[in-house]
């Protein structure tokens, strides 16, 4: 009898208007302006054509595929969750919708199912570099070094010469605090790309946790060159030349990170340290109030404002930042406690 439901699908095509044949025309046209249009980028005409094909033949998955690249691309990160997802319930074998759908999570923050997308992608193409690589950013995002290592070196086995994946897995070694290890990913990144700034912090971090002070300013004071409107690059130099005892050029470091990035209390401590270094306690204080402005969970910068005011002889002061620090979890210094309590009179 297929026959005679075929006589009838057509009688009523006809009665209705519809033109299967068309429709089909029609909709192979819309889905091909919407990849031209997404293509070029211009989304909200590559949306208007796919949903035009959607609409002509909603059980085709295609048209939410590309919806959803076309939601990522303006932002719209709900929208590509949706679409990938009814594309997913149509079609759970396409990698590249897993990766669509993580990169959307990742964008939102929701790093749970970025992951969960990113693993689902690794076991449809187990050699899908990207689904490596976004997934050990996450987990190096969230201070999961020892998670996010494995992923970088499945990466580098598949492309060993991206420069991106040496410098995450450089970082996460440093998360992970092995300096050390961290250095080979650094060079070698800085090899693939010799103007790549980042790179060059990496590396002086590792040298100045290693206590290589030189190595560390060298390669401060080439990130300074490459991308001179950086603050972490000042605030790092700035750190080497602290540690080095080399107080008015760190305070002029530090002055510089403050002007672009005035919120950041580690450069308002910092800073402070330099001044208490140089005997400027006034300073030093004014700094560690400005950080305990910004974040007042850190402990270590009342002890440090506590030691400023015990040298200019303001024991009360001195007493309420360690009492601050002590309630924080701190533990100031036995050797000044014993010289405040001497210098104040007091036992508390």
């Amino acid at each position: 009898m297929g026959w005679l439901n075929s006589i009838i699908d057509s009688a009523k095509n006809y009665m209705s208007g519809k033109d299967p044949e068309e429709d089909a025309r029609k909709f192979r046209e819309f889905v091909s302006q919407g990849k031209y249009y997404l293509s070029k980028d211009d989304f909200d005409r590559a949306l208007a054509n796919l949903t035009e094909a959607a609409e002509l033949n909603p059980a085709d998955a295609e048209p939410y595929f590309l919806r959803g690249n076309a939601f990522l691309g303006k932002g719209d990160l709900d929208s590509a969750v949706r679409e990938y997802s009814k594309y997913i319930q149509m079609n759970a074998t396409d990698a590249q919708a897993f990766m669509g759908r993580g990169n959307a999570y990742f964008e939102k923050g929701d790093y749970d199912s970025a992951i969960a997308d990113f693993s689902a992608a690794i076991a449809i193409e187990p050699k899908l570099t990207a689904a490596y690589n976004n997934r050990g950013i996450i987990y190096y995002l969230k201070k999961q070094y020892t998670r996010a290592v494995p992923n970088f070196d499945k990466s580098l086995d598949l492309t060993p010469d991206d420069r991106e994946i040496h410098y995450y897995r450089g970082m996460s070694f440093l998360g992970k605090g092995e300096p050390a290890r961290s250095i080979p990913d650094f060079t070698k990144a800085i090899k693939l790309d010799p103007g790549y700034a980042k790179s060059f912090l990496g590396r002086g971090d590792a040298h100045l946790m290693t206590d290589n002070f030189d190595r560390a300013m060298a390669d401060f004071d080439r990130a300074i060159e490459l991308s001179p409107d950086d603050p972490e690059a000042y605030f790092m130099r700035g750190s080497a030349l602290l540690a080095k005892s080399e107080l008015e050029r760190a305070i002029e470091d530090f002055s510089r990170t403050i002007k672009m990035s005035p919120n950041d209390a580690e450069t308002y401590r910092r800073r402070g340290k330099a001044y208490y270094g140089r005997k400027m306690y006034r300073e030093a204080i004014a700094d560690f109030e400005k950080a305990t402005g910004i974040r007042d969970d850190e402990p270590n910068v009342y002890y440090d404002r506590a030691v400023a005011h015990f040298h200019l002889g303001d024991h009360d002061a001195a007493w309420l930042d360690v009492k601050k620090c002590e309630k924080m979890g701190g533990k100031p210094i036995p050797e000044f406690l014993t010289m405040l309590r001497k210098a104040s009179g007091r036992e508390d």
